[in-house]
């Protein structure tokens, strides 16, 4: 099967985006998912995003990790998501779309400047190594006081990753350094991709808002993270929590995928 794809990715968060807005959805298997995320044998991507139709809304976002199993929200992921329903001529300079976790604003500043909506934290748990909350996707937020460039993300995050304590499914684990005032240095190792990615956009909505409540920060304010793959800002007006960050289009392709 001939399947048209977009590859985009968000500060480095890498996808392969499929259009169903536009063509017939394809019938992706969670093995052949895999297969076209793997980065020697196929595309390569952080994880695959499908546009779907939606009565209510711009689009309807199904995400998959790149193990290939449904995934829960992506930040960049919908940022990235949000640039091709712009482009497809879906989704004007503000809309609404759909995730895993329910509806989603975004506005889009240029087509390389989106902005998306995330639904705050319920709580925050404090956990010997840090917190634990959720943005779509749970995440473990650890702060690490200097050398965050050195330090061992990926021998410690697979360790965590996994722990019984953050459910069945377990999380994401995010290593976090302040900078500054109001900016932070951020690497994030990610379930379903089981490695390091450039960046995490959850992951940044976790560590901004378990920052803003350790530092009793009042709104509105905003927050800047530097990942490997780029800056992102996450703010909050006091009702509403955004992130912001650079989108790119990388390619388009026709790729043959076995159903």
């Amino acid at each position: 099967m001939q399947l048209p794809i977009y590859k985009y990715h968000g500060a480095g968060n890498d996808f392969i985006v499929v259009d169903s807005l536009t063509q017939a959805p394809p019938p992706l298997t969670d093995a052949a998912v895999g297969a076209l995320c793997d980065r020697h044998t196929g595309v390569g991507a952080d994880g695959l995003l499908v546009l779907e139709p939606h009565p209510s809304y711009a689009f309807a976002l199904r995400y998959h990790n790149a193990d290939g199993r449904p995934g829960s929200l992506c930040g960049n992921g919908a940022r990235c998501a949000v640039a091709l329903a712009h482009r497809l001529g879906r989704f004007g300079a503000s809309n609404t779309f759909t995730a895993y976790d329910g509806p989603h604003r975004a506005v889009v500043h240029s087509p390389t400047d989106i902005e998306v909506e995330m639904h705050a934290p319920a709580k925050v748990t404090p956990t010997p190594e840090g917190y634990f909350l959720d943005t779509g996707s749970p995440h473990l937020v650890i702060e690490v006081g200097v050398g965050l460039m050195g330090y061992p993300v990926a021998s410690e995050g697979v360790i965590l990753r996994y722990d019984a304590r953050f459910g069945p499914g377990g999380a994401n684990v995010n290593f976090v350094q302040p900078l500054g005032p109001g900016r932070f240095a951020i690497r994030t190792y990610e379930r379903g991709v089981e490695a390091e990615t450039l960046a995490c956009g959850t992951g940044i909505a976790a560590a901004g808002w378990a920052q803003a409540q350790k530092q009793g920060l009042v709104p509105p304010w905003a927050l800047t993270f530097d990942a490997l793959g780029g800056t992102l800002v996450l703010r909050y007006t006091g009702s509403e929590l955004w992130l912001r960050g650079p989108v790119a289009a990388v390619f388009t392709a026709q790729v043959e995928v076995q159903a």
